[in-house]
């Protein structure tokens, strides 16, 4: 028995049903690839892009998504080269279909129930799309976009309903329109991230901002879930390289500490969060801190007896 034609599930009907522990059996989707062509290209690389957005709020079965991939990748490579593009699909076929097979052989009325126990099979899965939802993405250069455009003209004739090709006025895959992706990239206030880009913005007491490092960076990179991070003047980006600068030569412990309930103006870009991770706990242990980069033992006790005599 083949696969029932994809028109009978174009209407969304009902809530969705993904594959689950208690959806079981499902068949594989048939697109497997949803990115193609230069995907490791840099954000600069390619700044033309070209959606292909649904017009009708259906279902699109994953044989259609995979056949809209083929044929708008085969049109790119043949046109402009398999280097000079970057094809995404954007939606996922997640939505599992169903079936109540029926028998049409002879005698079937003693062999099947009917609509007794009705509830189907798993047949397949589809993508549920909206009105306005991007299908596929091409990035390119200028050079390319009419090849571009094309492609996504191809790869239409593969989904049912009704898309219309729209040409973006975003740099690339970013969030950011092409005039404002050239100014923010030469004013330094953009990083590239892979195929995206990452804004830094400029949060923070006036009183700390400084010619060349007003702006934050991507604190993800330096661990912790802090997000962005301001750049002290003069000093590192994370708060242990300022810490290292504080670091007091020979007595065993830190001029910075002594002042975590208020800043001091040696240590006014600190404050009290960068205390309460690594640090507290190597502090509490009375471990060592030179692999953190100070030099000597810095133990608990030392730091409170020396407050103790400062408040004396």
């Amino acid at each position: 028995m083949g696969r029932r034609p994809a028109r009978c599930y174009r209407q969304i009907k009902g809530k969705p049903y993904p594959k689950s522990r208690y959806c079981r059996g499902v068949p594989d989707p048939k697109i497997r690839i949803y990115d193609v062509g230069m995907k490791r290209k840099g954000v600069d690389e390619f700044p033309y892009c070209v959606h292909l957005v649904s017009w009708e709020k259906e279902n699109v079965s994953s044989e259609a998504l995979e056949a809209a991939r083929i044929a708008c990748n085969k049109y790119m490579v043949k046109s402009a080269g398999k280097d000079a593009f970057h094809l995404r699909i954007r939606v996922h076929p997640f939505h599992v279909l169903r079936i109540n097979k029926m028998l049409s052989c002879a005698g079937a009325d003693r062999l099947q129930t009917g609509m007794r126990g009705a509830f189907g099979k798993a047949l397949g899965t589809c993508a549920r799309v909206a009105i306005g939802q991007v299908l596929l993405s091409v990035r390119c250069k200028d050079a390319h976009g009419h090849h571009a455009q094309e492609a996504l003209r191809r790869a239409k004739f593969k989904f049912p309903g009704r898309q219309k090709i729209i040409v973006s006025r975003k740099w690339g895959f970013t969030k950011f329109n092409r005039a404002e992706y050239t100014k923010l990239r030469q004013e330094k206030r953009i990083v590239p991230d892979g195929v995206n880009a990452k804004f830094l913005s400029c949060h923070g007491p006036l009183a700390n901002r400084q010619p060349g490092s007003a702006f934050l960076s991507a604190g993800g990179a330096f661990g912790g879930n802090r997000g962005l991070r301001p750049i002290p003047p003069e000093k590192g980006i994370f708060p242990l390289d300022h810490l290292h600068q504080c670091d007091t030569e020979k007595k065993g412990y830190l001029d910075c500490l002594k002042s975590s309930g208020h800043k001091s103006e040696q240590c006014r870009h600190l404050s009290k969060t960068y205390l309460e991770c690594r640090m507290a706990k190597n502090l509490m242990a009375k471990q060592d801190m030179s692999e953190l980069g100070f030099s000597g033992v810095t133990e608990l006790d030392s730091i409170v007896e020396k407050k103790k005599d400062e408040s004396l």
